[in-house]
């Protein structure tokens, strides 16, 4: 996959999105060693934040996998189907891909207003009005958790 920006400008950061996952995740650990009633607010509010990063971070997978797939169906229907057929295909991908972008572009502004509350540098880096800024985090997203899985070392 190719992006659609100059590589090298740089608009996921991984360093920003892994201290957010770790400060989160230190203060929602933090109900399991100590019952404190007095943090219980701020405790329950950082497990439900590490699940909605975790939901944030789905919907940018989700826009490179309905593109990436989109794509393939696209170009293989083009030689499988008849053009009425064809574009019913086509329409439908685009549709589609148009949920995963807006779900995507979204999450874009939440990430950082969640990472904000935290204090923590902005996550996503590009122009939120930019299509294909949005566009080429996600696939940084996607590609940048890839090469830094935990599960590989």
């Amino acid at each position: 996959m190719e992006r659609i920006n100059p590589k090298e400008v740089k608009i996921f950061d991984f360093k920003a999105y892994c201290d957010l996952v770790g400060r989160v995740g230190s203060i929602s650990k933090k109900a399991l060693i100590e019952d404190d009633n007095d943090s219980n607010g701020i405790i329950l509010d950082a497990r439900e934040d590490l699940d909605f990063i975790a939901r944030t971070m789905q919907s940018f997978f989700n826009y490179v996998n309905t593109v990436d797939i989109g794509e393939s169906t696209i170009r293989i229907a083009k030689h499988r189907h008849e053009p009425d057929d064809f574009e019913v295909i086509r329409n439908d991908y685009i549709r589609s891909r148009a949920i995963a972008y807006n779900a995507a572009l979204t999450n874009c502004s939440i990430i950082n207003r969640l990472a904000k509350n935290y204090a923590i540098g902005d996550i996503f880096l590009g122009d939120i009005t930019d299509e294909a800024s949005v566009a080429d985090f996600c696939l940084d997203v996607v590609a940048d958790v890839f090469k830094n899985r935990i599960a590989a070392a």
